[in-house]
């Protein structure tokens, strides 16, 4: 069901491109192009249901802004979805067991979005 969802990516044109395929499946979304306004965000406001997380990112990276949401039980709810440009094996396991709930490459293709938000 479709609900919040956060894209936390320092490309705006990449965030909005996943913004376009979130409103497409019917979700309302928020784009920060930092962890740092997102985290501000997140202790300021109601969580969303999802956050969709770059991996690099300039300052604070995406695996550091995944231990931040999953240091709090408050957010232990949250889905965190991470997006990378490269496949790794090895780094999608290491993210997995950070807690990050699945692992997209970029370029997002519609169909692995929707599942990753399902589950």
């Amino acid at each position: 069901m479709p609900g919040v969802a956060w894209i936390v990516d320092d490309d705006r044109e990449m965030a909005e491109a996943i913004g376009l395929m979130l409103s497409l499946l019917g979700w309302r979304y928020r784009i920060f192009l930092s962890p740092r306004a997102a985290g501000r965000a997140l202790l300021r406001e109601a969580p969303p249901d999802v956050i969709l997380l770059d991996l690099n990112m300039p300052h604070v990276g995406g695996d550091e802004f995944l231990e931040f949401v999953r240091s709090r039980s408050r957010w232990e709810h949250v889905r965190v979805v991470m997006l990378t440009s490269e496949f790794a094996e090895t780094e999608r396991k290491r993210l997995l067991g950070l807690g990050a709930n699945a692992y997209l490459t970029k370029p997002v293709v519609l169909e692995e979005l929707e599942r990753a938000l399902e589950g």
